[in-house]
């Protein structure tokens, strides 16, 4: 199909179920902990894709497309003590492009 073909909403949906099929992706919040480890705070979510992790972290107002979800997580250690907590388990391998 043409991406300037008009989808119905049905087409839509099924276009975008078969792609999230075919596409392994893994969720994640980032986590604060302060540097004792007494505790800790929710920055947000990510989705671990094949190409890229998605971010939403509203308590440091960031969101965006980082490499990776370790790239993310580099990129916030240079300023806080920041982990990520996976809820899905990484894919083992991601599909070939």
């Amino acid at each position: 199909m043409k991406p300037t073909e008009e989808y119905t909403p049905d087409e839509c949906v099924a276009l975008l179920t078969e792609w999230a099929a075919t596409s392994p992706s893994a969720r994640f919040v980032v986590i604060a902990i302060a540097p004792d480890g007494t505790d800790a705070a929710l920055l947000g979510w990510g989705l671990a894709l094949p190409d890229y992790a998605f971010t939403h972290l509203p308590e440091l107002g960031l969101h965006g497309a980082f490499r990776s979800a370790d790239h993310l997580l580099r990129l916030l250690n240079r300023t806080l003590h920041a982990r990520i907590a996976w809820i899905d388990p990484t894919p083992e391998t991601w599909p070939e492009a």
